[in-house]
């Protein structure tokens, strides 16, 4: 949402703006069809771990994966 917020600000004719808003409002469409999922407290205790082990991800990577693993949605390999 950010994104298309910061791209309406930043436009300099008409046209542009039609298409920052345009992108905003087939954002806005996407949240209402897909799941979200929220980073609650099993997430950030997986987000911890993570952490723990030093693997090396950016953070919003980091919170992304551990929803995942802490959701079940993909599995640590050996």
């Amino acid at each position: 949402m950010l994104g298309s917020h910061a791209y309406i600000n930043r436009v300099r004719n008409l046209n542009d703006l039609v298409k920052g808003y345009g992108m905003m409002s087939r954002l806005v469409s996407d949240f209402k069809v897909l799941p979200l999922v929220s980073f609650d407290a099993g997430a950030a205790t997986t987000f911890n771990q993570l952490q723990a082990q030093r693997i090396q991800l950016a953070k919003m990577d980091g919170r992304i994966a551990a929803i995942a693993r802490a959701r079940f949605c993909i599995t640590a390999s050996p």
